[in-house]
């Protein structure tokens, strides 16, 4: 590898995940201190970890070190790393650029997990990693028990978090938890949420959930089958422009059953003509909810907009 910031490595990083899946499922490949550019997408098809030597993330969200994979500027579309795969697949302490500044990247997520064949994704893992100028920083796709934790969120163009599921499937978004989500502010009106959930069996724990349109968003727009349990506890939730929560069915018939809101703080919310509420439960032609809690939230920020409440 040559971790220069120039040098092209996806065909040496390709070869290393190759070589390891060819070793069966469950090994390791270990970066150095580096900044390994990729000029296409890294695919991953078995079980593994990547880990590098820190996320290299500094004051003020700037790159100061460690191991970063960087997209480079003519590499702006698609996914960084796809992983399709239904075995477990762990990333740690590996920071994910995208070169060109905020915005770079204009489709794709930087670390894209699938499950494959009607299944779903098992018990993977994202800890400790940092992403920047990304469009999705990490997006889930028909996953079950994955637990995203202690990563850094910087700038992104659309969601932070993407967690996903296919009508037939009843998949998770797992476990998000002690997160730092902090959404530049020019991204506040166009970038679409920090958390964004069509799935159930998830619990949303312990974050810092700072700017875009929505701090939380549960939308349930590819569901038939019902799903159960979102939990989105203990967050601090700021500086949304249209809601810290929102949660709607977009058209399904499915139910949800079992949302629970609680011990959450909501201040600085910014008083924009959109904004809407801290916490935004929208309406159905049919119901679609059930079972919901909400308790024990603070709200801190005075909300002035005509029409603005504090939960609707």
């Amino acid at each position: 590898l040559v971790g220069d910031g120039a040098t092209d490595n996806h065909d040496a990083i390709q070869a290393a995940i190759d070589h390891t899946a060819a070793q069966g499922s469950g090994g390791t490949i270990a970066f150095p201190i580096g900044q390994f550019v990729i000029k296409s997408a890294l695919a991953i098809n078995y079980g593994m970890r990547l880990v590098g030597a820190g996320n290299g993330v500094g004051t003020g969200q700037t790159i100061v070190g460690g191991t970063q994979i960087i997209s480079d500027s003519t590499f702006k579309t698609g996914n960084m790393i796809l992983c399709t795969t239904n075995q477990s697949v762990e990333f740690h302490n590996i920071g994910f650029n995208g070169l060109g500044g905020p915005f770079a990247r204009t489709s794709g997520a930087a670390i894209a997990i699938a499950g494959t064949d009607g299944n779903v994704n098992v018990s993977s893992r994202i800890m400790g990693c940092a992403f920047t100028n990304q469009w999705d920083c990490i997006h889930l796709d028909e996953c079950a028990e994955s637990i995203i934790y202690g990563n850094t969120f910087n700038v992104w163009g659309h969601t932070g978090v993407l967690a996903t599921i296919l009508n037939d499937i009843e998949g998770t978004g797992g476990n998000i938890s002690t997160n730092f989500f902090f959404g530049d502010a020019a991204s506040a009106t166009t970038a679409e949420a920090c958390i964004y959930l069509s799935c159930g069996y998830t619990t949303i724990d312990s974050n810092v959930i700072l700017g875009c349109k929505y701090g939380v968003a549960y939308v349930q727009d590819a569901h038939t089958i019902n799903t159960e349990a979102v939990l989105i506890i203990n967050n601090q939730i700021e500086e949304q422009t249209v809601a810290g929560i929102v949660c709607n069915e977009a058209g399904f018939s499915s139910l949800l059953a079992g949302l629970m809101i609680r011990g959450n703080e909501f201040s600085n919310l910014t008083n924009v003509t959109n904004l809407n509420s801290h916490i935004q439960i929208e309406a159905a032609a049919s119901p679609w909810l059930s079972n919901v809690v909400i308790t024990d939230n603070t709200f801190y920020s005075r909300i002035s907009r005509s029409g603005s409440t504090f939960i609707n």
